[in-house]
């Protein structure tokens, strides 16, 4: 995401990126809340639609990163497995449904992170549990993420994911 572009080429610090984060997806989760991003699409010259695809869809990545890299024991994450699907699958059509990404992430994954969370955060109305995964990384959430207010059992993972490591 742009959080750890910017992160990774010295722009802004972990902490930074934290608030943006939590604050983008606080405003993402507030937009069209009654409706899933699926629906959202239909509202295309909105800047409104523009925050709750993006972030929303942002927030998904962001969770699923920290399921992936817990899973695995940090050893893979979402940076690899984008170079997995770009290495072995993504030329095999020019276009790709959100669904059938995801699908293929399971595959190279190895788990159902990602259709689970397509399932419950594309297709229904909700928002994906960004909390949960600052939690895990041992950030406290409110409004918005805070600096670390507890220890973690995953630091290295909080580690790779706001330091910039892969």
């Amino acid at each position: 995401g742009p959080g750890d572009v910017y992160k990774r080429q010295g722009i802004l610090s972990a902490d930074e990126v934290l608030n943006l984060f939590s604050k983008k997806f606080l405003i993402a989760k507030s937009t069209y809340s009654d409706k899933s991003l699926r629906e959202v699409k239909v509202f295309p010259s909105r800047r409104s639609y523009q925050d709750k695809v993006y972030w929303g869809g942002a927030a998904i990545i962001f969770v699923a990163d920290v399921k992936l890299r817990i899973a695995r024991d940090n050893l893979y994450s979402m940076d690899k497995l984008l170079i997995d699907f770009k290495e072995c699958c993504a030329h095999r059509k020019t276009v790709w449904s959100g669904k059938e990404i995801f699908d293929e992430f399971d595959r190279l994954s190895q788990t159902r992170i990602f259709s689970t969370l397509y399932r419950d955060f594309v297709e229904l109305a909700n928002f994906a549990d960004v909390g949960s995964a600052f939690y895990s990384l041992g950030y406290e959430t409110n409004k918005f993420a805070k600096k670390i207010q507890h220890e973690t059992i995953y630091p290295s993972v909080r580690d790779a994911i706001f330091k910039g490591s892969k």
